[in-house]
């Protein structure tokens, strides 16, 4: 019986190591900028933490492509949700839009977030980097994934996961944290060094490498009419109670769409 597996990569190099081990432990990539992210088998996307049981031939993607980019971009939005949930617990991060190259959010507690807030998060973020810490996939059924977002008061989840309609949901989970997020994800919090945070009232700029220089970070450029537009646009939705993709499903399909269309050009 085959006890071992062979990784082939498009560059000609080779690799050996045994059945069910992590895509990673065989190649033994670094996590440096540059560094591969995830990696592509034809037209099928695989994780870097993926169980290898069989002989393949890949091929390693950096964040200088769209897909490791994105990937990229999707574990920094973790690892602030991690950071944010290990400083201010009963705190909610929400994404909202890109500005510039970058992203805003806004993080939703007690009072008003400040500058020392954002401080406080990103050297928590570092923390977390150094850390290292595994972001592990697991396949769980639907109902148990709506009871943990139910146990975080996440209502835009819960939300979304209701119109999905499989069994069978997969998370990521950080430590004791756990999330969802369409797309893949690198496999620990030490491949996300490069990153910035800034306060942008009333929220942050998460700022991160672009596809044309995945090694530095360029100054963030401040767009302020576009972001009030953002911001308006944002008012009109939750004046429409559809601030998040789960709240327009509703809106469908409880046939309200067309007097919320209406309601929308009246504004």
């Amino acid at each position: 019986m085959e006890r071992t597996v062979k990784v082939a990569l498009s560059d000609g190099k080779s690799y050996e190591g045994e059945v069910g081990s992590r895509l990673i432990d065989i190649i033994k990539t670094g996590k440096e900028a540059g560094d591969p992210v995830i990696a592509k088998q034809g037209n099928e996307i695989i994780e870097l933490s993926k169980q290898i049981h069989y002989n393949v031939s890949l091929e390693l993607l950096n964040a200088k492509s769209p897909i490791g980019h994105r990937t990229y971009l999707r574990g920094l939005t973790f690892l602030l949700i991690k950071a944010v949930d290990e400083i201010y617990p009963s705190a909610r991060v929400v994404i909202e839009h890109s500005l510039n190259n970058s992203i805003y959010g806004e993080i939703h507690f007690s009072r008003e977030l400040n500058e020392q807030d954002i401080a406080a998060i990103k050297g928590k973020m570092i923390e977390i980097v150094q850390k290292d810490m595994e972001i592990e996939k697991i396949k769980i059924s639907k109902e148990e994934a709506l009871k943990i977002f139910e146990s975080y008061e996440m209502s835009d989840k819960l939300r979304l996961l209701k119109y999905i309609d499989i069994p069978y949901i997969n998370l990521y989970r950080c430590g004791d944290l756990y999330d969802y997020f369409y797309g893949p994800m690198v496999p620990s919090t030490g491949y996300l060094k490069l990153f910035d945070l800034k306060y942008y009232k009333p929220g942050f700029i998460l700022m991160y490498p672009h596809e044309d220089d995945i090694y530095n970070i360029e100054p963030f450029k401040d767009l302020p009419k576009l972001a009030r537009v953002f911001k308006e646009t944002e008012d009109w939705a939750k004046i429409l109670d559809v601030a998040d993709v789960g709240a327009l499903n509703a809106a469908v399909k409880s046939e309200d769409i067309n007097e919320l269309i209406l309601v929308a050009e009246g504004l």
